[in-house]
């Protein structure tokens, strides 16, 4: 009786390979024989589920996001904490060792793969709509938290993310240390949550006002 192979279950398993050698060796070391030598495959398994390079890394970058936004979205669902706690959560998860980080999945893996993703416009616009999804659950999360409009959220969010971006890279070149990386976490929440502030004191202006 032949083997049933689950092939999706097949292509984590080749996406998990990928993430640990580019985070222990780099992007560079991602190549089809460097990944048949680090996971035990042939070539030939390689070749049955994707037909180059640029096709394997492009679904990990795209299951590496679909987890990361899994994760968010768990952390942005939970019922039993208020708005801004929940708020707070959520920017935790997404920096450096963070709520819910794998420990494999570190700053050189990431980093390695940002830089894949840029090299073509096709592979920046998979790149851009990578992020869209986690763009989308950070800015409902700050739009509900601080009673502001959705586009000021949006937009907020957008700058949030742009700034753990810079984190992660400072992070992963040894630019910051333990120590000044918690402390800029707290100053970015700080002003996250100042705008939960900010938006209850526009809104018993307007109260006393109206």
């Amino acid at each position: 009786m032949p083997k049933i192979i689950n092939h999706d279950q097949r292509r984590e398993e080749i996406a998990n390979v990928v993430m640990k050698l580019i985070a222990a060796e780099g992007i560079s070391k991602a190549t089809v024989r460097g990944i048949c030598r680090r996971g035990g495959f042939s070539t030939g398994v390689i070749a049955h589920y994707f037909s180059n390079q640029e096709e394997l890394l492009t679904y990990v970058f795209e299951w590496h996001m679909e987890k990361i936004r899994v994760r968010l979205q768990m952390t942005a669902d939970q019922i039993q904490v208020s708005e801004k706690d929940r708020l707070e959560l959520v920017v935790k998860s997404l920096l450096p060792g963070g709520i819910g980080q794998d420990p494999d999945d570190d700053g050189q893996f990431s980093i390695g793969l940002w830089s894949f993703m840029s090299g073509t416009p096709e592979l920046r616009e998979k790149l851009r709509s990578g992020y869209k999804p986690l763009l989308s659950l950070l800015a409902q999360a700050i739009n509900r938290a601080n009673d502001i409009p959705l586009t000021e959220a949006k937009t907020l969010a957008t700058l949030i993310m742009s700034t753990i971006d810079g984190i992660w890279l400072h992070s992963n070149f040894n630019v910051i240390n333990d120590y000044q990386l918690r402390k800029m976490a707290r100053q970015l929440l700080s002003v996250v949550l100042q705008q939960d502030a900010d938006s209850t004191l526009r809104e018993k202006t307007r109260q006393s006002t109206g």
